[in-house]
């Protein structure tokens, strides 16, 4: 009973995934996801900076809107250290559906346990949430921009056009890989 108590108490423990994390897709999923356009509209600034408080205090969080939590959200895998997935892990070749399982099971292999948790539950979130898609109007793609967008770096430098569309190859595949894993039960 001892142990069950404990688990109640720290779920974020037992998934290994960062606390403010947990915090932030717990508050989501009880109460922000048939929200129209979720994770695309933007949040208030002072709602996120009062969520960011909470975080830092561990304090509960007050009155938020959901977008002001998903901004907050998409802020704090952002502003991680290291990407949640390493530049070294992009694509090196363009992904299709011929190469895209076998390419996607390597590299889920591949990740850092740590980073592998994080995505997982990162992309559980996003399936819940494309289950409520007739209220919140996201898709597949969107959602997998999204997750680009705050699980990976752009570390292209600028140049000319062609430099840049090459530079930004890895990781439109990489948006390819999310949509794949948002839309299948490979994880």
């Amino acid at each position: 009973q001892q142990q069950q108590q404990q688990q109640q108490q720290q779920p974020h423990q037992l998934l290994s995934v960062p606390k403010e994390l947990w915090r932030m897709i717990d508050a989501l999923y009880r109460r922000g996801l048939r929200e129209k356009d979720l994770f695309v509209a933007n949040g208030s600034p002072q709602e996120i900076a009062a969520i960011r408080e909470s975080l830092d205090t561990g304090d509960e969080f007050g009155t938020f809107s959901s977008h002001s939590m998903a901004e907050a959200l998409l802020s704090f895998l952002a502003s991680l250290a290291d990407p949640v997935i390493p530049e070294e892990l992009y694509p090196t070749c363009e992904i299709d559906v011929q190469n895209i399982r076998p390419w996607a099971r390597r590299f889920l292999e591949h990740l850092p346990p740590l980073n592998y948790n994080v995505l997982v539950y990162v992309l559980s979130l996003f399936r819940e949430v494309l289950l409520q898609r007739e209220h919140n109007k996201l898709t597949p793609a969107k959602l997998a921009l999204v997750c680009c967008n705050c699980l990976t770096r752009d570390t292209s430098e600028r140049g000319n056009n062609e430099d840049i569309a090459r530079a930004m190859q890895p990781r439109q595949s990489m948006q390819t890989v999310l949509s794949y894993f948002l839309t299948t039960s490979t994880i």
